[in-house]
């Protein structure tokens, strides 16, 4: 994990000039602390869609693979049909990310 300095340089990555990164840090700091649950809740799914875009494992970074399918019971229009079920999770053994 980063450092809070080597955070504050990332973000300066971003900008051309200090002030913009002072300022970017400040609204960082102030969304953090209006809601913190929030603010993880929504970094969270962030990283999720992120690392789902890049094919990797929102966890630990690992690939993602396809567990297996199955087939279940369901109803389209009022008459039976057999719906597949597409399995995906982390390739990593002792991960238990499955979507």
């Amino acid at each position: 994990m980063p450092s809070k300095y080597e955070l504050i340089q990332m973000i300066n990555r971003n900008n051309h000039y200090a002030s913009d990164t002072i300022q970017d840090v400040n609204d960082l700091i102030a969304d953090i602390d209006n809601d913190p649950k929030k603010f993880t809740y929504e970094l969270a799914q962030e990283i999720e869609e992120w690392s789902l875009n890049l094919n990797l494992c929102p966890l630990c970074g690992g690939r993602i693979i396809k567990l297996g399918k199955s087939y279940e019971p369901s109803e389209y229009f009022g008459r039976p049909v057999q719906e597949k079920i597409i399995r995906y999770g982390c390739e990593v053994s002792n991960c238990s990310y499955v979507k």
